[in-house]
């Protein structure tokens, strides 16, 4: 690049700020501040704020590079089947934390402390930042509303993305500000990186963040009054073209590339368009009243504080040296809540993107008035420290309920994950009904599987998943009676806890179990059996009308079922045992493992119709 450096313009920096030892030392005591609150957390499960489907999305990459192998290009998410991609942001943060998995750090513990390294980096980005646009109690006051307002003592340490996009557009803005005071190709490779990096991971994070990059590139090519030509050439020179249009082509073209894989999947393939509604969301939730102030209170709340903001949009309009720079930063929230309008409203983290602004103009307000205090006689620093000590005494005591989710938190598995843990072997795959994209319970039981999410998974789809003979259980989670008919994807399935199915391509293959079923006919299963006992039950009708049942005798060898479900009809067996596909035509008792005789049963039927037994015979018997 042949930029010459800019003469400085009225109100930039003539020299880098000078850093004093007492500064260095103000920067450590935060850091080990930060690490003393947070560690208590670390081995908490992934499951606080009801958010741990997004926790463990992001957890499931991390476990895949590390049993895998790092591709960047195709993260999994092992919930929808074989080949398990769900590519939604560039995994870099998966990848930087599946390192210390290899170290032998379990998964959870690997990806909050990555999250966390990457929250305090960006601490530490806008402290320089601060400290090159501002004075050193602005970058002061900053780090610590950054680091301790009661969104970051809650998501600082959680397995999400979010801190390594700030971290990343904190380097853009960073490269871009350095090189207007100093166009260096150094300050641009700066530059691009973060907002590479910003864009890749997060994109709705880089684009909150435009309007601080660009009224801070307008505002610094202002040296004088040159003729059109010059103003337009000062305002897109080529570092500045590099660092805007490389990162916006880099996240483009990730978007497009998870897009393709999405649609070329048959049950991802409405994702795209489905997710761009989403994200954009309407006009008329903008119109909205409540919603806009169901985030501002959130900001308020959990941020800012209860008044504070005006001391911060106050210090900004009078005090603030660069000023187009500082209304870019009063700007970021508001561009990015007015873009992705709804999942700012959904999703309370999404304000991670915003809380660097939030704590600069924050931080701008405590200072410019601990600054007019001290004319008055207090020293600053104390007034500063007084100040901030009341900002987080006003934000953390209201909002304790919501924070100390971070050290409340589970730390055990859901119990969901638990059963299925205990039911299957590792490397058997699960079918899960009840929880159609919440990956949390997969995740917890070390378990690959197909989550029913309807419409766009089907049994179709099941049938033909390519790992299909791999299935060895369906889980289903609440009262989900009808979504028990998906056992029938295997030939062989048995009901063995008010939640779970086995399935197998056999009797046997279900191991021992006391009630299998089937929906091969019974006269081609009993095909060469010359030995067998007739039971009374044939022609036995039991009406679904939560009273008629009949008997199933105990006794020695193994009693084989003729059923047909007649309606919506699905037989239900003892009390507590899941309801068996009523596609079933044959059901199975036999003795218990280690036991010579079965027990007796009983078996009524759920919803409308009826069941009929057309025959009962046993077989195996002395």
């Amino acid at each position: 690049m042949s930029d010459e450096a800019p003469q400085t313009p009225p109100g930039a920096r003539s020299q880098w700020p000078q850093v004093e030892r007492w500064e260095i030392a103000f920067l450590l005591v935060v850091l080990l501040a930060i690490g003393l609150s947070r560690l208590p957390t670390l081995d908490n499960k992934l499951l606080e704020n009801g958010l741990g489907y997004r926790q463990t999305f992001t957890a499931f990459q991390t476990v895949g590079f590390h049993e895998s192998g790092i591709d960047l290009l195709h993260p999994t998410v092992p919930i929808f089947g074989a080949p398990w991609e769900i590519p939604t942001e560039f995994p870099l943060f998966q990848a930087f934390a599946s390192v210390p998995m290899s170290w032998g750090i379990p998964a959870d513990v690997a990806n909050r402390t990555t999250a966390l390294g990457f929250f305090v980096l960006s601490g530490l980005v806008l402290w320089v930042l601060l400290r090159f646009l501002a004075t050193r109690y602005v970058a002061a006051v900053g780090l610590v509303v950054f680091s301790f307002s009661p969104f970051a003592l809650l998501w600082s340490r959680a397995s999400l993305i979010e801190y390594l996009a700030t971290f990343g557009v904190l380097l853009w803005l960073l490269g871009i500000v350095l090189w207007r005071y100093e166009p260096r190709l150094r300050w641009i490779a700066l530059g691009v990186t973060g907002g590479a990096v910003a864009a890749l991971v997060k994109l709705p994070t880089a684009v909150a963040w435009v309007a601080p990059i660009v009224l801070h590139n307008t505002y610094m090519a202002v040296r004088r009054k040159p003729a059109w030509v010059g103003w337009i050439r000062q305002r897109i020179r080529l570092g500045f073209l590099a660092m805007t249009i490389i990162p916006a082509a880099l996240g483009v073209a990730w978007t497009l590339h998870g897009d393709a894989i999405k649609r070329a999947s048959p049950i991802l393939h409405t994702l795209p368009e489905r997710g761009k509604q989403f994200f954009l969301g309407t006009l008329d939730q903008r119109r909205e009243i409540g919603e806009w102030l169901v985030v501002l209170g959130r900001i308020s709340t959990w941020i800012v504080g209860h008044g504070w903001a005006i001391l911060a949009i106050g210090a900004v309009v009078v005090v603030a040296r660069n000023r187009a720079t500082w209304i870019g930063f009063l700007l970021v929230p508001f561009t990015g809540i007015a873009i992705f309008f709804t999942p700012y409203t959904w999703f309370g983290y999404y304000l991670a993107a915003v809380t660097p602004a939030l704590a600069a103009v924050l931080a701008l307000g405590i200072a410019s008035t601990a600054s007019w205090i001290a004319k008055r006689g207090p020293k600053e620093a104390l007034v500063l420290a007084v100040l901030t000590t009341l900002w987080f005494a006003s934000t953390a005591i209201p909002s304790y309920g919501y924070w100390s989710q971070a050290y409340d938190a589970p730390r055990g598995a859901p119990f969901e994950a638990i059963e299925i843990a205990q039911l299957t072997q590792p490397g058997d795959r699960v079918i899960v009904g009840g929880i159609p994209d919440d990956p949390r319970v997969l995740y917890y039981a070390q378990r690959k599987g197909l989550m029913i999410y309807q419409p766009y998974v089907t049994r179709e789809i099941a049938q033909d998943l390519v790992d299909h003979d791999n299935y060895r259980a369906l889980y289903l989670a609440g009262p989900l009676s009808h979504l028990a008919e998906w056992a029938a994807v295997r030939p062989w399935y048995a009901p063995v806890t008010a939640n779970t199915l086995l399935l197998g391509s056999s009797l046997t293959d279900l191991g021992a179990v006391e009630l299998a079923a089937t929906t091969e006919p019974m006269a081609a299963l009993l095909v060469g059996v010359e030995s067998f006992g007739v039971v009374e039950l044939e022609g036995t009708e039991i009406q679904c009308d939560g009273v008629d049942q009949v008997e199933i005798p105990g006794g020695s060898g193994t009693l084989w079922v003729a059923m047909r479900a007649i309606g919506e009809a699905r037989p239900v067996m003892r009390s507590g045992i899941v309801p068996v596909p009523s596609e079933s035509s044959t059901l199975v008792w036999q003795p218990p493992d280690g036991e010579a005789d079965r027990p007796g049963d009983v078996m009524t039927c759920i919803n409308e119709g009826s069941i009929v037994i057309d025959m009962a015979v046993v077989t195996g018997t002395n």
